[in-house]
């Protein structure tokens, strides 16, 4: 199949375009508060990511991985992702995600990768961004995405807009 510069093919679960952000955490924020807080990508500045769809009843697969820190043996973290629509509604939660350090009560310092994954519908050609927070179940516990390290903490975003079947 043949397709014009600046074209796409538009067909029930085909790709039409994929955003991706390589190491975008550059310097981790720590969380402590029992309170949402916004993760930040560097210092002061949200962690944000944005893709713009080409077709308005298209649905965005987020898939992200990043070094998570979590403190506070039995104790939980919470994430969630935010949807921002350029000219339309802000601040709409779209996926949430829970973490607990081990079982164990004297353990502590959970450090290790962790899959962030969710499916959205928009509904919109117009540029949407996601931002997160997060929160600790308890004022003694934390949590960070922590920042990029080139010989261990490597993060990576990938956003894919697909196409979806229309009656």
């Amino acid at each position: 199949v043949a397709v014009n510069s600046g074209n796409y093919i538009h067909q029930a679960g085909i790709p039409i375009q994929v955003v991706t952000y390589m190491n975008p955490i550059t310097a981790h924020n720590t969380i402590n508060s029992t309170s949402f807080s916004d993760i930040e990508q560097s210092s002061g500045v949200n962690f944000t990511v944005t893709i713009t769809p080409k077709k308005a009843n298209s649905k965005i697969l987020f898939q992200g991985q990043f070094v998570s820190y979590h403190e506070y043996g039995q104790k939980y973290a919470y994430v969630q992702a935010l949807r921002d629509i350029n000219g339309g509604t802000s601040n709409t939660v779209v996926w949430n995600g829970q973490y607990r350090a081990e079982n164990s009560a004297n353990n502590y310092n959970d450090d290790f990768p962790v899959m962030y994954q969710f499916i959205d519908a928009p509904n919109t050609t117009s540029a949407v961004t996601y931002h997160f927070q997060a929160r600790v179940e308890h004022s003694d516990a934390e949590f960070a995405l922590l920042n990029y390290s080139a010989t261990n903490r490597q993060h990576s975003v990938v956003m894919w807009e697909i196409g979806v079947w229309v009656l």
